[in-house]
């Protein structure tokens, strides 16, 4: 079964097109899937909507945070409630065509533990590229990551990534960062567990939509960036181990 996994803040009137986008995408996968969204907090009528949504089909589970905790938090909480073989999880805003869902999953069932949707590895092809200064910002944000927290895998923070099902729900119990640099954390984590993990050059276009909010989300992830790092110095998971 294939589960995904979305985490929905303030989406009350964009999630209802992109729901029949991702309804059709699945049903045409003819293999069992559950679709979990996970409202993050939202002030709006997006819970509301969603829990309409899952009255009508059982396949669509819904989950709530009690307060907005941020992306990290609700796709955790997706993926440790998903029963899936391979779970996936992607941003709200459908930024990769759904296409490529479908070759990551295939290259989870092809042995790898983890897929990893890649814009800056050969192959990859930007449709819509970021503003300048919202580039700038990534270049220095991925090179303290490569140099000081994560390295090997060139895209840590594009919003689609798939992994064996056992593998994700046991990584994910040990990710503690809520905001962005949850998706170096989980990676990181995976790394450290012996899985295996697979970039895959994906074509992409920036969303005018996105709700990253420049200043205040870089002291944010600057914040959780040393917190990550000093957990890997200090040994800050207990009961972490590679896999067996």
């Amino acid at each position: 079964m294939i589960s995904l996994v979305i985490a929905l803040y303030n989406e009350e009137n964009r999630f209802p097109d992109r729901y029949k986008v991702l309804r059709e995408f699945l049903d045409a996968l003819e293999e069992p899937w559950e679709l979990i969204l996970v409202d993050d907090g939202s002030r709006d009528g997006t819970g509301a909507l969603i829990k309409g949504l899952a009255a009508k089909d059982k396949r669509l589970r819904t989950l709530r945070l009690h307060k907005n905790c941020g992306q990290g938090a609700a796709v955790k909480a997706g993926i440790l409630a998903s029963r899936g073989d391979v779970v996936l999880y992607a941003d709200a805003d459908l930024a990769i065509p759904l296409r490529w869902l479908s070759a990551l999953i295939e290259r989870v069932r092809a042995g790898a533990d983890v897929a990893v949707a890649s814009r800056w590895i050969a192959g990859a092809v930007i449709c819509a590229p970021q503003p300048a200064a919202r580039r700038n910002l990534g270049k220095v944000y991925y090179a303290i990551v490569h140099s000081l927290v994560f390295d090997g895998v060139q895209d840590t923070n594009c919003g689609l990534k798939a992994y064996r099902g056992e593998a994700a729900r046991l990584v994910f119990g040990f990710v503690r960062s809520w905001r962005w640099v949850f998706n170096v954390e989980h990676l990181w984590l995976a790394r450290r567990m012996g899985f295996t993990i697979a970039e895959i050059p994906i074509e992409w276009s920036h969303s005018a939509q996105s709700k990253v909010h420049v200043l205040r989300d870089c002291v944010f992830t600057l914040w959780e960036l040393a917190l990550l790092k000093l957990r890997q110095l200090m040994r800050g998971y207990p009961g972490l181990s590679a896999k067996a």
